[in-house]
């Protein structure tokens, strides 16, 4: 019930006070307009309390007290949904005290005419007297109350402008109805009694619009979802319920962006606007100043799909909304890594403040079995055995309903426009294309040749390229739902073609599909509250290498930079080694919620510190890598949105290897994931002679562990601060880790922080990889300014490392890609793209 009808309470109020109302008055007309005993002998038109005193007194107390006190509980939800963030959330104490006002005086309303109802004009004419005055005083007084606190509220958000039409349905009231008092009072004085009588069915009349009135402010709860507060811990639910962000250099500082009014960009490139030029970024004139960007931000690895989502913030939605469009948009873009045939796992935190911790991972189908590579370890990598039940979908679906304001259609047209228009082919896809050592299916398979090959040659950089099947399943999934994706005949089409390439998923695998809600993993850290996912995801490890870390205050210490590199690392080979007894908790027999709160416990950080030596590395066997061989994953895409209500969104989303599992429905477009590859193999040592863990094996309808790690920051306060995640598989943790570090301990903004070196350590292989430093050869577009290196580190920090022990490797400085969004101090957002990636961008609006 409570996720739709909130508004029945105000609609049912006002219909009972609108029929008593006519009732009373078509029962005094049709019985020939009598002079009832408490009417004047100069008055010939009845006041509602002459009709209320005579035998239609026991009509006039009931239907008068439900209304007031159904009208007067509609209040006191209407404040329940604003704290627990289904509405509009109070953004100070003033708005707080107003609306805690207005119940107050709506009460004493409630009272005055529940009272004036039962004391008749007739046997108590003076008493009568003072509850009506009573009663129009106190909702007058009611309308005040909320029209102050709406008008404080602002007006960013469609929630707000919703309010604003209410804002002004209630000042009207306010004027109207004191206006009106004042005539009747004094109509009343003067004995004219058939006028003061008029005065008094009207004010009656006005009082009905006033009611209803509410049934606008619940519009935007009715969008929402409401989740029942307790359930298992595998599927938790809700408890109740910038400044201009680094350069912008892109190609020699070339920026061909058409910037609409109101934006701060962050890192952005040339070649990556071609359509956004066609997208009509202005979707409507923003109703507050952007001389600083207030309204909220996103950052993604596609500028033009971060500046799509922040054309639907600027349109009215949420960082909800502006997930959604912004995700569609990268499925299509980064086709390759991302897309609705793909999964992933979502951060959320509510304008409240809860947290909410959603796994909409692949699933393997019911027919999937613990040895079904044994024979054949390649058919995990591609082909249709190694496809995942998608759940992209559906937690899409889950976050727009369950925080979203604009229509599902709205936040999926730009992605569909883009699909349906085209692109120019840009570096990254070009550079995904060109990595592929088995690529030809590219251009001599038709279901890909069509759009990657339409001439017969496969596309590459800078031509145009279209995904027009694509947009039509996207087109149908906006109109229909998510549902039509999951049953029905595009259901049937993605198994046909799955099962075509040697696959076994069945329509069941997909009907039954489910989001999972899980208990969200959080850390306490030198003031900070620092949130992230649980398994089957790594968010957790993550936390626990900052617990570890937590204990050496010269942390953030230029001074101790090598040695800070050093333990962290340490730090974070330990938390791989605790990895590797984590799986999907539902098929797991050890209590992973205990075994996670005990990585995050301080006496697990004192504990792991103390087998940390400042003076040498150790062998992987220190570690305790209980005999799960660490997998190294693949494409993912991250991004990360917050808005001013305070509502923040960390999601991570992959199809596992470039191109997924190379599987293409021919009538959808949908590229299909290999995600099964992710699972453990029995019996197959790695090549550093490790057993897998039974944690990760292969069981129907269990989800592969991932290196996944979505992570929220908050001031001590329980304010907003930081929103961070990482593409980049199994190098996520560390990516999302050092961000940690950079911003928290080392106070850089995010532009500084994503253009620092980093490491990565997964503790198999036994190799501390740091990036080498990128030089004007390597991408031109890296260099900062002539003759700056980027990103890596120098020869001291390595020969440092390599001193104490550690296996020093080099990679190059685009294995991880982090996009990040951060309020500063006065309250604006910085939102920062990966400037690694030459499509990446943040911006903030």
């Amino acid at each position: 019930m409570w996720g739709l009808s909130y508004w029945v309470f105000p609609l049912f109020a006002a219909l009972v006070w609108l029929a008593m109302l006519l009732g009373m008055l078509l029962t005094w007309i049709t019985n020939g307009k009598p002079h009832l005993a408490s009417m004047d002998e100069t008055q010939n038109i009845a006041y509602i309390s002459d009709v209320g005193a005579t035998n239609l007194k026991p009509l006039f107390i009931a239907m008068s007290a439900v209304t007031v006190v159904v009208f007067d509980f509609s209040f006191i939800v209407e404040r329940y949904l604003r704290h627990s963030g289904r509405l509009a959330p109070n953004t100070s104490t003033w708005q707080k005290v107003l609306s805690v006002l207005s119940i107050i005086f709506s009460i004493c309303g409630a009272v005055g005419l529940i009272l004036l109802t039962i004391f008749d004009t007739l046997r108590h004419h003076n008493l009568h007297d003072g509850f009506l005055i009573l009663f129009i005083a106190g909702y007058v007084l009611t309308a005040i109350c909320c029209c102050w606190e709406y008008q404080r509220l602002g007006i960013h958000y469609r929630q707000h402008r919703i309010l604003r039409i209410s804002f002004w349905v209630k000042l009207a009231f306010g004027i109207i109805e004191v206006g009106l008092a004042i005539g009747f009072g004094v109509e009343n004085q003067r004995k004219r009694y058939n006028t003061a009588a008029i005065l008094e069915w009207v004010i009656a009349f006005v009082y009905t619009f006033f009611v209803f009135s509410f049934f606008l402010d619940f519009i935007p709860a009715v969008r929402t979802k409401h989740h029942q507060s307790r359930e298992t811990e595998d599927q938790m639910a809700m408890n109740e319920s910038a400044v201009a962000p680094g350069p912008g250099a892109g190609y020699g500082g070339d920026d061909r962006y058409t910037q609409p009014a109101g934006y701060t960009a962050g890192r952005h490139y040339a070649n990556t606007d071609s359509y956004a030029s066609d997208f009509n970024l202005a979707l409507g004139s923003p109703l507050h100043s952007f001389s600083e960007p207030r309204l909220g931000a996103v950052a993604s690895e596609s500028a033009t799909c971060s500046k799509i989502g922040t054309s639907i913030l600027l349109k009215g939605g949420n960082a909800a909304d502006a997930l959604v469009a912004t995700n569609i948009c990268v499925g299509v873009l980064g086709m390759y890594h991302s897309g609705i045939g793909g999964g992933g796992f979502a951060t959320i935190r509510a304008p409240n403040g809860s947290y909410f911790d959603l796994d909409f991972r692949e699933t393997a189908p019911a027919s999937a079995f613990e040895d079904m590579y044994k024979n054949d370890e390649l058919a995990s990598f591609w082909g249709g055995l190694s496809c995942g039940v998608p759940g992209e979908l559906r937690g899409l679906e889950w976050i727009h309903g369950s925080f979203g304001v604009l229509s599902w259609r709205e936040v999926l047209t730009p992605g569909i426009e883009l699909a349906r228009k085209g692109w120019a082919i840009e570096r990254d896809l070009s550079d995904a294309m060109d990595s592929l050592s088995e690529g030809g299916f590219l251009h001599e398979e038709e279901e890909w040749s069509r759009d990657f090959a339409p001439n017969g040659t496969r596309l590459g950089l800078g031509d145009w390229i279209t995904r027009k099947r694509y947009a039509d399943t996207l087109e149908k999934i906006a109109s229909e739902g998510v549902d039509v994706f999951y049953t029905g005949k595009m259901a049937e089409d993605l198994v046909k073609a799955v099962n075509a390439k040697n696959g076994s998923m069945t329509v069941e695998d997909l009907r039954d599909y489910k989001v999972q809600l899980r208990k969200p993993a959080s850390l306490d850290y030198r003031g900070y509250k620092l949130t992230s996912n649980s398994a089957p995801a790594s968010g957790v490890l993550s936390l626990a290498v900052m617990n570890t870390m937590e204990g050496y205050e010269d942390f953030g210490w230029n001074e101790k930079l090598n040695l800070s590199t050093h333990r962290l690392d340490e730090a974070t080979r330990w938390a791989y080694g605790m990895r590797m007894k984590l799986g999907d908790p539902s098929f797991v027999d050890d209590d992973l919620s205990e075994y996670q709160q005990n990585m995050l416990a301080p006496s697990t950080g004192r504990e792991v510190r103390a087998n940390i030596s400042d003076t040498k590395a150790y062998l992987q066997d220190h570690y305790n890598p209980d005999g799960w061989a660490t997998l190294d994953n693949h494409g993912t895409s991250q991004i990360s949105v917050a808005d001013a209500s305070g509502l923040a969104i960390s999601l991570t989303t992959t199809i596992n290897l470039f191109f997924g599992s190379k599987v293409m429905v021919p009538e959808t477009g949908i590229i299909m994931n290999d995600e099964m590859n992710d699972f453990s193999i029995p019996g197959r040592k790695n090549a550093f002679g490790y057993e897998p863990h039974p944690a990760n094996f292969i069981r129907p309808g269990k989800r592969p562990l991932s290196s996944i790690s979505p992570t929220i920051v908050e001031h001590a306060n329980g304010s907003l601060y930081f929103v961070i995640g990482s593409a980049g598989g199994s190098r996520i943790p560390s990516a999302v880790i050092q961000q940690l570090w950079f911003v928290l301990d080392r106070n850089m903004s995010l532009s500084e922080s994503l253009e620092q070196p980093r490491f990565h350590d997964q503790l198999q292989p036994d190799s501390m990889a740091l990036e080498w430093p990128q030089d004007e050869n390597e991408g031109g577009g890296w260099l900062a300014e002539s003759g700056r290196l980027r990103f890596g580190y120098d020869n001291a920090t390595a020969a440092y490392l390599k001193d104490l022990g550690h296996n020093i490797t080099w990679m190059a400085p685009h294995t991880s890609s982090v996009q990040g969004v951060r309020i500063v101090g006065n309250g604006t957002f910085e939102a920062a793209g990966e400037p690694r990636q030459l499509t990446s961008g943040g911006f903030a609006v």
